[in-house]
This record gives C-alpha cells, sequence and structure tokens, in this order.
C-alpha cells in the first residue's frame, strides 16, 4: 500500500496481500481475478487512519470483457458518531453495461453519507478513517475482470490545499511547455458537444500519451446515467482500459509542475468565467482569455511559464469554438482561483500493460445505397435502421449512440484522429440518411459498448 498524505494506492506494488480476499487471487503479474469457478469475489482493503476529512473519491483501473463488472464501496469512520458509516457504492462499471452511480440513494431515514456524483462525503461530520472494497462479478462463463489497480484520494475543504509531496519546499525550473495534441469539445456530436468536456480532455491526455481514441468513443464509455459525462472516476476507468495507470486526486500546484517536468500533461477540474460581467453575475471566478463562462468544466494542463514579470498556465481547453483555438494561456494566480477544488487526473506516460484488454472493439458493418440515392446501415447481413430517437439522450439512457463520419483532411502537428473532419448525419424516420461526396468513415457507438465502422468510397 503507497499512502501519502492525502492518497492511497493498492496494487501490485502496494501489496495487496494486506487487504483480505474472498473468492479472488493475484496473477502473476499482480493483478487481482476471479479464483477457478467463482462467479464473484471480494477484495477488501485494511483500515486505514488518515487526516480529517471530508471528500473522498475513489478511483479503479480495471478489464472487465463482455459479461462481467466490477463494483467499488467505500465506508468512513465518523468523528462525531464514533462508528463507521454503510458503504457507499460508485455503482458497477464495465464499458458494456448500464453505468449508474447510485447518487446518493441509501435505505437509512437520515443518512450519514452520501455520493454526490463521484464524491463520498460524511453528512455534517468529518471523517478520519477509511476503507475499500472491490467486488468482481462475472455473469457468463469464460470471462474474468481483472482488478489492477485501487486508489483513494481525500480533500478537507476548511484547508486550502493539501500538500501532496514529502519535502516542504522544492525547487522548480521557470518554465516547461508540453507539446500536446488538441481538440474541441465544441465541434463534436452536436447534441452533447457542449457537455463532453471530461471526456474530450481525457482524449487528449490519451493522444498525448500515443493512445488514439476519439471524444465520443470516450463519452460513450465513460457516461454515468444518472450524472451524465462529468463523472472522474468513470472517467479515469476508462482511460485505464487501455492498459495506463490513471486516477483522480487532489492535489496542488507543486504536483501539476511534478507531473509537467515528467511529461505528463494533467487533468484538472475548474470553474470560470469568461469575463468580469459574467464572474460578478455569476459568482465565479474571472480567467482571462477563457472561451466561455462555466460553473464546473475540465480541461488539460500542459506547461508551466513566465513572460515578463507574468507567470502563466498553459492548457488545452476543450471548450474552445474549434480545435486550432483549444491551446491557451492562463495567468496562474486566475488558474489556481478556478481550479478551487484542487482536483486532477493522473495518467502515466507508457500503458503498464498491453495484454488482456477489453477496450469495446469496432466491428465491420456496411452502408448501402437504395434506390431513392439515401443509404441505410447493414450489420451482420441484415437492415439496422437507425432511427432520431436512437441518436438523443445519451447521457440518460442505455443503449443510445452517436453517429458521425469521418473524412481524412490536412492537420499540423501535433495532431490527434479528433482533428480530422467529422460530420453528424441526422436519419429519416425510416432510418435512411444522407452522405456528401467523397470518401468517408462511418461509426455507430452506443453507451453501452456496441461499436460499429463501415466506409463509403467513390475512388
Amino acid at each position: 500500500m503507497r499512502h501519502e498524505t492525502n492518497f492511497i494506492e493498492w496494487d501490485h506494488r502496494g501489496r495487496w496481500s494486506e487487504g483480505q480476499t474472498e473468492g479472488l487471487r493475484i496473477t502473476e503479474e499482480g493483478w487481482l481475478v476471479l479464483a477457478e469457478g467463482a462467479a464473484e469475489g471480494t477484495y477488501t482493503t485494511p483500515e486505514v487512519d488518515t487526516l480529517p476529512f471530508e471528500n473522498l473519491v475513489a478511483c479503479w483501473n480495471a478489464d472487465t470483457p463482455e459479461g462481467c463488472w466490477v463494483e467499488i464501496s467505500a465506508r468512513v469512520y465518523l468523528n462525531e458518531k464514533k462508528d463507521w458509516s454503510p458503504w457507499g457504492s460508485w455503482g458497477r462499471w464495465s464499458p458494456y453495461i448500464e453505468r449508474k452511480n447510485r447518487g446518493g440513494e441509501y435505505p437509512e431515514e437520515a443518512p450519514v453519507i452520501r455520493m454526490n456524483c463521484d464524491i463520498l462525503e460524511p453528512m455534517g461530520d468529518f471523517a478520519q478513517k477509511l476503507q475499500i472494497r472491490a467486488r468482481l462479478v462475472r455473469e457468463k462463463e469464460g470471462v474474468t475482470p481483472r482488478l489492477r489497480r485501487l486508489t483513494a484520494s481525500l480533500r478537507n475543504r476548511e484547508l486550502p490545499e493539501i500538500p501532496t509531496g514529502e519535502q516542504a519546499t522544492e525547487s522548480f525550473p521557470t518554465e516547461r511547455v508540453l507539446s500536446m495534441p488538441a481538440c474541441s469539445q465544441m465541434v463534436r456530436d452536436p447534441e452533447i458537444g457542449n457537455i463532453i468536456c471530461n471526456p474530450t480532455t481525457m482524449t487528449m491526455l490519451l493522444a498525448a500519451r500515443g493512445t488514439q481514441a476519439l471524444p465520443e468513443q470516450t463519452a460513450m464509455t465513460c457516461v454515468d446515467l444518472i450524472e451524465g459525462f462529468g463523472n472522474w472516476t468513470y472517467a479515469a476507468a476508462a482511460v485505464g482500459m487501455y492498459g495506463y495507470r490513471a486516477y483522480a486526486r487532489f492535489g496542488d500546484y507543486d504536483l501539476i509542475r511534478r507531473e509537467i517536468l515528467a511529461g505528463r500533461s494533467v487533468g484538472v477540474s475548474v470553474h470560470y468565467a469568461g469575463s468580469r460581467e459574467k464572474a460578478e453575475e455569476r459568482g465565479l471566478p474571472y480567467l482571462e482569455g477563457a472561451p466561455c463562462t462555466t460553473p464546473g468544466h475540465i480541461l488539460a494542463v500542459r506547461g508551466f511559464g513566465q513572460e515578463g514579470d507574468q507567470e502563466y498556465v498553459y492548457v488545452c481547453d476543450p471548450a474552445a469554438k474549434d480545435d486550432r483555438e483549444v491551446r491557451r494561456k492562463y495567468r496562474k494566480e486566475q488558474f489556481l482561483e478556478a481550479w478551487s477544488g484542487r482536483l486532477c487526473y493522473l495518467v502515466d506516460r507508457e500503458p503498464e500493460t498491453k495484454e488482456g484488454l477489453y477496450v469495446p472493439a469496432f466491428r465491420e458493418a456496411s452502408a448501402e445505397k437504395g434506390e431513392d440515392g439515401r443509404y441505410r446501415w447493414v450489420i451482420d447481413g441484415r437492415p439496422y435502421p437507425v432511427l432520431p430517437e436512437m441518436l438523443s439522450q445519451k447521457r440518460s439512457k442505455a443503449g443510445r449512440m452517436t453517429f458521425m463520419i469521418r473524412q481524412k483532411r490536412d492537420y499540423p502537428e501535433p495532431r490527434m484522429d479528433a482533428n480530422d473532419l467529422f460530420l453528424y448525419p441526422e436519419p429519416e424516420e425510416d432510418g435512411s440518411f444522407a452522405l456528401p461526396a467523397g470518401d468517408w468513415i462511418l461509426y455507430l457507438m452506443s453507451n453501452t459498448g456496441e461499436r460499429w465502422r463501415a466506409y463509403r468510397s467513390e475512388s
């Protein structure tokens, strides 16, 4: 177990054996999997003494093939009550299932904790101990979930920051800016483009590490059908599917600078106003040069530096109106005020494993042109009408889809797949749709793991 001031980690380097297992075994690589013949198993960490806290974020990296899932829960020791809380759950996780955070729905008439989206919070009290539990379940033969990591990060909002390093002071260079691919959320699927800052930022972090995905892929994988696309723990799990060590934690500015110096861009949770008038009207921090006004937003930090007497934080802000305007710089003092929650995403530069991953794969389909000149999806040799209602309410209804087409285009380095040209056809009530001239790749993706791809070529 790795234990810092406000961060605890259990993984193959951190002695799973300190906890209790039932129905599980540890592989040679150090991953937790179901024991032979077991359909369900649990891992329970030791009880961990901590500093007083009122926010707990748990994350996990797991591989869950279709037909199995994991569920992570935690309980905390409440100072005033001198007793443990009930277990609070982050919901069942797999890219192939309906993912619903419990959202604080517990059977107690007077609950003592609540799940505030992705944060477990004691209600009216502080906690000073914690315990995490992982449940691994398979629902069909021949598959097993694989848990690679558990993390817990803590915050006491009465403290301005919780230091994340062992040293009280460090000497940092004045500048380091990473070259990082960038894309805008605002040019993505029109139904969800303005609310997918979280998955768009995670897609940029993946691209910066050499793993290509599309923002809609990440969005369809990490959506919480109660909370939408803003669930930090689900987004970290979605990046972890690609084999990375990925997690959310509370930190300070020194943590960000250490990550940048190590060549790792960082995701952060901010809120800001793009004008002083909006800042005063909404009660939000003013961030000069920001593309919008938002009470909650995720962006990527790619560097820090100084120009004259002014220190800047260099970012990729997906709220920009197009891909070319995503790279921006914000005044350090204004950025720190906007980053008041001190939550960030950390992702290693290289995957810790490339074996046994279960990222939903694209299956080949076709788009056939009818006598009316319009196209229709054909999947597994059968017509598959994609109706308008199937493309709506992606953030709240299971099985809903995004439909988009892609055309290659020149774009300056560093580029990512998302910098190609993407359009979003609107099907008629019979499932038919029009395609513009040229060569296109067609994508159809659901929020429960279905992925199809087709090609239309005029050459």
